[in-house]
């Protein structure tokens, strides 16, 4: 199996986004009381979240492809 290596861009925000909600959300669900998870899910791995850490010179995301 070849494993690429991808450094993830502004132009990847939405395809960043949705993994990170998706991966945080069925570790950590139960751990949240209502509403809880949303306002940090926004807040963490929302549009202006993503695009600041992603525009962060010293701030490298990775994305895995196999």
């Amino acid at each position: 199996m070849e494993i690429k290596l991808k450094k993830a861009s502004v132009k990847d925000k939405s395809e960043l986004a949705a993994l990170c909600i998706e991966s945080y959300s069925k570790a950590y669900h139960d751990h949240w009381e209502d509403g809880g998870l949303a306002w940090y899910l926004e807040r963490e791995f929302g549009d202006q979240r993503i695009t600041l850490d992603l525009s962060t010179s010293n701030i490298t995301i990775t994305f895995f492809k196999f």
